[in-house]
């Protein structure tokens, strides 16, 4: 979103006009009845004035607002200029109106011609001066100048009065004739909202005036709008004072909601141009500025919420009254980019910790944020914010630097409270966006779809979020500056994984457990769970197993026309992975080590949990070399289990491919088994013609060339060419018989994932035709038939 400044003609031709353009390069000029006839007499001298007094500082006007209404309300002296401005309820039923708006128009579109004429000129001059003129020219040719806003209030007071008290009770609506009054090549026409009209003597009852309206379906700046074929302004500050003008309440939050609910309920988001924002005080001041107290971070947090939803790509002008006041100007400035900069109060991540169990976590990122961002804080605010940001990276961290090579953000010491200014603002914002970054990211897996449950995201994001800032010991994350990398991916999610029938119905976990505890003497809860895991997956099978990776458990753990003829495959699709279950409720991996610490008595509360074997940014690792011995972190499925077991000895031979195949199998561990699955039965000749029809499947890239059926066909044109051969150890009528009762085959491998990919080479290294005939050999073998059709 790009940022107005407010500003006279006064204001740009005048002695102070860095206060304008100091910090703003993009101007919404306000205009008054005396500047159009100056412009009309000054045969367009008065636009080359500004537009290159603007230009002399890199600034342009985007923007401007219609002067005052040429009619008095009934609240102005006789003596002074109206306090309304020009409206489209005027401009349709005074000649005179129309007349006004057609000079501004005016006015608006020699600016526009003027500044990017200027603007075109240097362009042109800097391409001259390069070599590659050509390639620029095309590149500077496809710049389309976007129009120039014109800003017009929706309606006027009661029909349009003027001071006499003559009035026309109701006003015209516009008709089809009158668009094209509207209508400039450079110009385009923004109708503002305005607010309820209040007569100092009650003669007129308030909130009567054309152009606002209390109903949804009255006639206000959207439905004049829509039906001219206009865009809106919306004026934060009009909301908030027709809130507190009609029920005495200077509370906008529940205003801000009502009113953007109204605009993404009739879809008017697409009509919003231009936003203009300030806040609305007691005393009825337009133009107030937003204080740093929580009501007013509260406002501007929602707006810019609603701004970003509503229009993204809309204007916005900071309409807050500072004059020329140039240090007013800076912290009006400051203020607002503080609050719209704000990476953690936005996106989904900014929903999560605003949860008021999160309130600790919010102040930690307001802190980080405010330090670093803020040039004008002063050293008393810097020191008891950074007291608060040490208070609370302590409480939360509970590896001290002496057992773990983890250090605490800003390494802290609970001995000392000193703070060296300039290095803590450097640290601040380094903190500040690269934890930023890792939230917003950890954040996409606690949205609707997320394994842990609606009630408890909030909480279970903020603790996950702590344990990978202050107690990643294992370092499951890396920094790399301002960003990471995942060494192992225990992320909550979902997924579908497969297991092929191994003769395993039941575990003995807490009986496996209560032994470790008795015989062990492990440093955390975690390196009893993980030594559980490590004796399994190296044999000692008191767990669940299952695979994503469809392809290589079907050649590895299938052998038809073995000893074996019945074969079953489970499926469990968009099942959770990496979870603890803990006193019934489900957390993140991550979130139960923080929430547990090194609380040992956990382990007897545990009834399910789930972990992904397979994700390791260094695959399996191997314990032989010393690349690997150096790793501190679970980079590897071997460094994670040296890590909590303690010793390279207990850690095993895990980097053996046939005692473990977590990484190849794509293996996720489950204590109890999901309920939920659908379950397929094969025999051998089933089996073979789902292996054959999965290798064909590998050689496909796109759903749309997926096509199981047309690959079954196929497959007996394959089976007879097979049939003609001499010998007769492969019962091929079985084979076509299995080929007949193909529905199970067809839907088991449709939920195989299309991102799966296993090379054919590697599939038959683990020779599923082993110890069987050599036609069955010259099934897999055969690569020279049609796939799909082609």
């Amino acid at each position: 979103m790009r940022f107005l400044k407010k500003a006279s003609i006064e204001d740009i031709l005048g002695t102070n006009r860095e206060s304008v353009t100091i910090h703003y390069k993009e101007i919404e000029l306000f205009t008054t009845q005396k500047d159009i006839n100056a412009f009309i007499d000054s045969n367009d001298d008065l636009v080359d004035n500004i537009v290159s007094k603007l230009y002399e500082n890199n600034a342009i006007i985007s923007a401007v607002h219609s002067p005052e209404s040429l009619f008095k309300t009934s609240n102005d002296d006789k003596d002074s200029i109206s306090t309304n401005y020009l409206s489209v309820c005027e401009v349709i039923n005074d000649e005179d109106s129309k007349d006004l708006l057609v000079k501004i128009i005016k006015f608006s579109h020699k600016i526009h011609e003027k500044q990017w004429k200027i603007i075109d000129q240097k362009k042109e001059e800097e391409i001259d001066s390069e070599e590659n003129n050509e390639e620029l020219e095309t590149s500077d040719s496809q710049v389309k100048h976007e129009k120039i806003q014109l800003i017009i209030h929706s309606g006027c007071e009661i029909g349009c009065r003027n001071f006499e008290g003559e009035s026309n009770s109701i006003c015209q609506r516009p008709t089809k004739e009158l668009k094209e009054l509207f209508k400039d090549e450079r110009v385009q026409i923004v109708v503002e909202n305005i607010t309820p009209y209040v007569d100092n003597d009650n003669k007129i009852e308030k909130g009567q005036n054309c152009g606002w309206s209390e109903k949804p379906e009255g006639w206000n700046a959207f439905k004049i709008a829509e039906k001219l074929q206009l865009k809106v302004c919306v004026d934060i500050c009009h909301i908030f004072a027709s809130h507190n003008i009609m029920t005495s309440d200077n509370n906008y939050l529940n205003a801000l909601d009502n009113y953007f609910n109204y605009i993404r309920t009739n879809k008017y988001g697409s009509l919003i141009s231009l936003f203009h924002l300030s806040n609305y005080n007691e005393n009825g001041l337009h133009g107030a500025q937003f204080q740093d107290n929580d009501l007013d971070n509260k406002l501007l947090e929602k707006i810019k919420k609603y701004c970003f939803e509503s229009a993204p790509n809309a204007l916005i002008t900071l309409e807050v009254a500072d004059g020329n006041d140039y240090e007013r100007a800076c912290k009006n400035f400051d203020r607002l980019m503080l609050k719209w900069s704000e990476l953690h109060t936005s996106s989904l991540f900014g929903e999560l910790i605003k949860d008021k169990r999160n309130k600790d976590i919010k102040q930690y990122f307001d802190d980080l944020y405010c330090i670093y961002a803020t040039d004008r804080l002063d050293i008393f605010d810097l020191r008891r914010r950074a007291n608060r940001i040490k208070k609370f990276v302590l409480q939360n961290t509970f590896i001290s630097r002496e057992e773990s090579k983890i250090y605490t953000p800003f390494n802290f010491s609970k001995d000392s409270d000193l703070v060296d200014t300039a290095l803590f603002k450097m640290q601040a914002y380094i903190y500040y966006t690269r934890f930023c970054n890792l939230a917003i990211f950890l954040s996409t897996y606690y949205d609707e779809n997320s394994v842990i449950d609606e009630n408890n995201r909030a909480e279970d994001f903020a603790l996950a979020l702590m344990y990978f800032m202050f107690n990643d010991d294992v370092q499951q994350i890396e920094y790399t500056g301002l960003a990471f990398k995942f060494n192992v991916d225990w992320l909550p999610r979902r997924d579908t994984v497969f297991r092929f029938n191994d003769g395993i119905e039941q575990n003995s976990f807490k009986d496996k457990i209560d032994r470790l505890k008795k015989y062990s003497r492990l440093s955390h809860p975690m390196s009893y769970i993980m030594e559980t895991i490590r004796n399994h997956v190296q044999g000692d099978c008191c767990l669940f197993s299952c695979g994503r990776n469809f392809g290589n458990c079907l050649f590895k753990y299938c052998k038809p026309l073995t000893n074996q003829s019945d074969w079953t495959v489970r499926v469990y699709s968009d099942e959770p992975i990496n979870f603890i279950r803990y006193l019934g409720r489900v957390y993140s991996i991550q979130a139960f080590i923080q929430k547990a610490k090194d609380d040992y008595n956990v382990l007897g509360e545990i009834d399910k949990f789930s972990f992904d074997m397979s994700r390791f940014s260094k695959g399996r690792g191997n314990a032989a070399t010393s690349k690997v011995k150096n790793e501190e972190n679970a980079s590897s499925l071997f460094s994670l289990f040296r890590y909590y077991t303690g010793s390279e000895t207990t850690a095993g031979n895990i980097s053996s491919a046939e005692k473990t195949a977590s990484i190849s199998d794509g293996e996720v561990i489950f204590l109890s088994l999901p309920n939920r699955y659908a379950q397929y039965s094969f025999n051998n000749y089933q089996i073979i013609v789902l292996m054959r029809a999965y290798l064909d499947i590998q050689k496909l890239r796109t759903e749309e060339d997926r096509d199981i059926n047309k690959i079954m066909c196929d497959m007996n044109e394959m089976l007879n060419r097979i049939a003609k051969s001499a010998t007769d150890d492969l019962n091929i009528t079985e084979m076509i018989k299995a080929l007949n009762t193909t529905e199970e085959i067809i839907n088991l491998l449709k939920c195989v994932s299309i991102n799966e990919k296993n090379s054919r080479d590697n599939l038959l290294k683990l020779k599923p035709y082993d110890s069987t005939s050599d036609k069955l050999k010259e099934l897999f073998d055969n690569i020279d038939l049609k796939v799909g059709g082609r």
